[in-house]
Order: structure tokens, then C-alpha cells, then sequence
């Protein structure tokens, strides 16, 4: 008798720990979702080659590469993702029709933010993002930084930053990436 209370006790126990309102796998998402986009992309270059042009301070390098580590090559692309719930009504959206492109415009409330704005550009006839571009910003008493980024996917993507430290020089970073070739 004792063991079939202990097993009824056992049994309350357990349903009563079971969550039973169903789970989110997912989050939901206020702004375009910038890393499931770049996560695909990622997927979509493995193989590719890439001739960039690396040019830091007025001395520019080229090279041309077959990249293995897209994800850490777009990172900075994925670090401007606006879709974070702190984020959620901190931009404002815009949107208009320029020809056969819908241009969707992310526009930040607060100067304070990283990222000031995000546009992207999609096609009417294919629904396909045909152009990213982000401004980034950083301003504090000690360091500043901007950010201009632009990714055409599977053709091309440049970044442009400019960073000073307080009491040193600044110091200006522009690549050029053109996608060249598939495996």
C-alpha cells in the first residue's frame, strides 16, 4: 500500500514538473532576419573563389582565394543583426517601391546603437534579396568607429570602416570582394 502511494506521489510529481503549454523553437522576429539570410548564403559559397582588394590606410593588396570559412568572412555582416529582442522597438521601418525592387529601410530610434541602419532590397519578380547595405556606428570618449557594409549575394560585398582611438591616428580599412568562381 505504502509503494502505491509513493508511485501515485511519483506521478503527480512528474506531471505536474511537465510543462504542458507548448514551446517556441523559434523566436519570433520583428526585423528581417539577417543571420537565417547569411546563414544561407554561407551555405551557398562553400567552394567559391573570391579576389579581394585590401586596402588599409592607402597600402592595398590583392588576393584571390578559395575561402573555406565564409561564416567567419560575413561575421561582420551577421554582427549587425537588429532582430534581437532588446532591439525590438528600437527601429524604425520604412518601405518603398523603387521600379521592380522593394526597398526595406531599418532606421535606429536611438543614436546610441550600433547599428543605425540596415536596407535591403528585394526583387518584386523573384522575392530575392538583391542587395544589403548597413551602417554601423560607434562613438564614445575614448574610440570611434563607422561601418559602411554592402553585400550583393553571390557577386560581391565591400566593407569601409574607419576607426579612431583617442590620441592616435585614425586608421581607415576598405575591401572589395568580388565572387569569381564555383566549384
Amino acid at each position: 500500500m505504502f509503494y502505491r502511494y509513493c508511485w501515485a506521489i511519483y506521478l503527480l510529481l512528474c506531471v505536474a514538473c511537465t510543462d504542458i503549454l507548448p514551446q517556441k523553437t523559434t523566436a519570433e522576429r520583428r526585423y528581417f532576419d539577417l543571420i537565417g539570410f547569411f546563414e544561407r548564403e554561407i551555405a551557398q559559397l562553400k567552394g567559391t573563389t573570391v579576389q579581394k582588394s585590401v586596402t588599409l590606410n592607402d597600402q592595398t593588396e590583392l588576393q584571390t582565394s578559395q575561402l573555406t570559412d565564409w561564416a567567419s568572412e560575413l561575421s561582420i555582416f551577421t554582427a549587425s543583426d537588429i532582430n534581437k529582442p532588446a532591439f525590438r522597438d528600437s527601429y524604425q521601418i520604412d518601405s518603398i517601391w523603387l521600379a521592380d525592387t522593394l526597398r526595406i529601410s531599418y532606421t535606429a530610434l536611438n543614436p546610441k546603437l550600433r547599428t543605425q541602419s540596415l536596407r535591403i532590397d528585394q526583387l518584386r519578380s523573384t522575392q530575392s534579396i538583391s542587395h544589403i547595405a548597413i551602417d554601423n556606428r560607434v562613438k564614445n570618449p575614448l574610440y570611434e568607429l563607422s561601418e559602411v557594409l554592402h553585400y550583393t549575394p553571390a557577386r560581391q560585398y565591400t566593407i569601409s570602416s574607419r576607426q579612431k582611438v583617442r590620441g592616435m591616428n585614425a586608421s581607415q580599412l576598405d575591401i572589395r570582394a568580388e565572387i569569381i568562381a564555383r566549384r
